[in-house]
């Protein structure tokens, strides 16, 4: 056991020269007491690297991702909701990061309210491969306040582009899919009464955003933005033949 990183033998020399202090010269006593100041000094800084060289804690970990997540949801409800729509679809939160990189596309009413049909579009590359998923369904009952209790009904399908994924992913980059700034950032974007639209989350690596287009499809002809949105949903429709609700 060490007192302040001194060890308990050097521990017991210096209470014993202090007992027989007549017999060691100043000489001798300072020197010790270098000796023992540097071993102790030395202690410390051991015990230092073995902190800074150990492995990062999950809350670490969490706290190096960049996120970009707009006002709205950041909001608790939202995020309570959110949190019980991924764990009803069985699916695990982009916001800790990804290994490769992840596209979700939330489209039509389900994200905003219930028993309105829906899809789900994902695109992802884990381990060097490129998968595509389109989840249909219907969330089957209102969330009640405070409470875990959403349920949804519907299916997956596996999806594989007519071309190959190469150029869907450089076309999905070309039209901004991971860096489209969220409505709220836009000028001149505005909303009617009861918007409903899309949910774009991205993830890639340890960088995680969330952003909303609602109503998009009557700015599509003033805002570059909307616009690239409507071309990647028509992307979408083009390379997987599936009608996309917008």
């Amino acid at each position: 056991m060490k007192a302040n990183g001194v060890p308990p033998f050097f521990i017991k020399k210096l209470k014993y020269l202090e007992m027989k202090k007549r017999y060691v010269t100043p000489k001798t006593s300072s020197l010790l007491l270098v000796i023992c100041l540097a071993l102790s000094f030395g202690s410390c800084n051991s015990q230092q690297r073995k902190v800074d060289n150990s492995s990062p804690t999950q809350l670490e970990l969490s706290n190096s991702v960049t996120r970009d997540i707009p006002k709205f949801f950041q909001g608790e409800k939202w995020n309570r909701y959110f949190a019980d729509m991924q764990s009803s679809l069985n699916l695990h939160s982009l916001r800790n990061g990804v290994e490769g990189w992840q596209i979700r596309l939330w489209i039509a009413h389900a994200v905003y309210d219930y028993k309105d049909s829906a899809q789900l579009i994902i695109f992802k590359k884990e381990d060097g491969i490129i998968r595509g998923i389109l989840y249909t369904y219907i969330v089957q009952n209102e969330p009640l306040r405070d409470t875990s209790s959403i349920r949804t009904a519907g299916k997956f399908t596996a999806l594989l582009p007519k071309s190959d994924w190469a150029s869907v992913v450089d076309s999905l980059e070309r039209l901004s899919v991971f860096t489209l700034p969220d409505y709220t950032k836009i000028k001149g974007y505005y909303l009617a009464t009861d918007s409903f639209g899309i949910v774009i989350e991205v993830a890639k690596g340890n960088t995680y955003r969330i952003y909303e287009y609602p109503d998009y499809e009557q700015h599509v002809d003033t805002l570059p933005e909307a616009q690239k949105l409507l071309q990647i949903l028509k992307l979408i429709e083009r390379e997987f033949g599936i009608d996309v609700t917008y």
